[in-house]
């Protein structure tokens, strides 16, 4: 278990940094690919849109207005709206007009997206950190209850590391590809079950927080107990119940545990000319890795998902 490393060398500035980077580009990758989608045929407010994102501390973007902010929480409920570009971002009431006005001005209502846009990056950086959490949580178990040294030891590995040593003492590349793949299954097991737990976690919260009713007076979460079970009141505000969200949950992380590991011999197959080793086949390997897994995403994970649910 030499690959192994501890919970706070996991925790390094370093890594936590990495991980809100990824994430903050991430967000805002599929914002701007959600712009393009959404305004790709009006140019006018497809270009307000993209300053009010690429340039937040113009004049004339819109205000930015964090949601955790006691007076933005005040002037939402008092029915307020921050305005528009082009002009200097204003607030005004709903009021002011019908229905019927409402609905057109929705689609000009110009907000800045970096509460968003940030928000997205702290819960999906505080995500990737419980999913290292998690796999840790799961080696500890596994290490201290479960199973022997030696499966203990697979379970463990560190799959790129372990692929370098099994290739200098292997002969055969077809040899190699087989346990590099046995490797990378066993290796990446407790991970993809972490991401299992964590999401399931965040599926039975949504799922179960929405019925329960919170008594500030002593600071405990009760249940509504006018209400049916939770599990089945999911018709309630459109939430999945928890079993269906888990089971979705179960059949992605396993078809992405199965597509990565069968990726990543991919890749080692055709990459056995190179020297297996050295810092630039190591961001190769990863891009080509990541390059085949999304492939493989595309063209089995989605269809099977949607096939099912």
């Amino acid at each position: 278990m030499s690959d192994r490393k501890t919970l706070f060398s996991q925790f390094s500035p370093e890594r936590v940094v990495m991980f809100a980077i990824q994430r903050f580009a991430i967000a805002n990758a599929d914002y701007g690919s959600s712009l393009i989608t959404k305004y790709g045929d009006d140019d006018e407010m497809l270009e307000r849109q993209q300053a009010a994102w690429l340039n937040p501390w113009h004049a004339e973007a819109p205000q930015i207005h964090w949601p955790w902010l006691a007076i933005d929480r005040s002037l939402r409920a008092a029915g307020h709206r921050v305005s528009l570009l082009p002009t200097t971002a204003t607030i005004r009431r709903d009021s002011d007009s019908d229905d019927s006005d409402d609905s057109n001005d929705d689609e000009s209502v110009v907000v800045s997206p970096w509460p968003d846009l940030l928000t997205k990056m702290f819960y999906g950086t505080a995500r990737d950190m419980s999913i290292v959490a998690v796999t840790w949580g799961l080696e500890e178990l596994a290490i201290r209850y479960v199973f022997d040294e030696k499966t203990c030891d697979r379970l463990t590995k560190n799959v790129y590391l372990s692929g370098k040593r099994k290739m200098e003492r292997s002969d055969s590349m077809l040899d190699f590809t087989q346990q590099f793949l046995i490797t990378h299954l066993t290796g990446t097991c407790l991970r993809w079950s972490a991401v299992f737990c964590v999401n399931s976690m965040s599926a039975f919260w949504s799922a179960v927080f929405p019925y329960g009713v919170y008594h500030p007076e002593d600071a405990r979460f009760k249940w509504n107990h006018h209400m049916n079970s939770p599990f089945g009141m999911h018709i309630r505000n459109g939430v999945p119940p928890f079993s269906k969200q888990a089971s979705k949950h179960f059949v992605n992380e396993t078809l992405s545990w199965i597509i990565e590991s069968c990726s990543a011999s991919l890749v080692v197959t055709l990459a056995s000319p190179l020297s297996y080793g050295g810092k630039m086949h190591k961001y190769a390997y990863t891009m080509m890795n990541t390059l085949f897994f999304g492939i493989g995403g595309i063209c089995i994970r989605e269809p099977v998902m949607k096939a099912l649910f």
